[in-house]
């Protein structure tokens, strides 16, 4: 439900997917560090308030390690957050 540009005002939620099912631990990040992570599980939904990013172009990747100590990270997203009158 983020889409390109979108409000500041909103809350959105972004959608994690690993292609494995050995996933410990999926971490989302964005502008300012880490927004959240969940613990074993293969998929995660994050909640994120756009008031806590502000106005501006912000990045959204993801980093998932596996039970096996293997280690990926996701392409970024781009996604501009506006304001509105």
């Amino acid at each position: 439900d983020l889409t390109n540009p979108a409000p500041v005002q909103g809350t959105y939620h972004i959608q994690v997917a690993a292609n494995t099912n050995t996933a410990s631990l999926i971490t989302l990040y964005s502008t300012g560090g880490a927004l959240g992570a969940v613990t074993n599980q293969s998929t995660a939904t994050f909640p994120v308030a756009g008031t806590n990013l502000w106005a501006g172009l912000h990045p959204f990747y993801a980093i998932v390690k596996t039970s096996g100590g293997l280690e990926y990270r996701t392409g970024t997203q781009w996604v501009q957050l506006v304001s509105t009158p």
